[in-house]
């Protein structure tokens, strides 16, 4: 799979298994638990693409960043978040 799969994008991933799941799984529990574990799947990378990809800029107060991030399919196409060094923190957990 990984031949196949390492220049794919994630959501182009996730999606395929989502389809897979609802074509192939007849467990409809097992349906159920593999798509909430692709729904953390894509959190975790939206989270990440923040950190790894937002424009980060020292903010007034010690121990907080503002983070500008651009995403065409939001309604709000440029977005300013403050970021603490623990939603850092609880961030990197998460996706661990």
């Amino acid at each position: 799979m990984y031949v196949v799969t390492q220049r794919i994008a994630t959501t182009t991933i996730t999606g395929s298994l989502r389809t897979l799941a609802d074509i192939q799984v007849k467990d409809s529990d097992a349906v159920k638990a593999i798509l909430d574990l692709l729904a953390e799947v894509d959190i975790a990378r939206a989270e990440r693409n923040v950190i790894v990809h937002g424009a980060w800029r020292a903010a007034a107060e010690p121990g907080f960043a503002w983070v500008q991030t651009f995403k065409w399919s939001r309604q709000e196409v440029v977005r300013d978040e403050l970021w603490s060094t623990s939603d850092l923190d609880a961030v990197a957990d998460y996706i661990n």
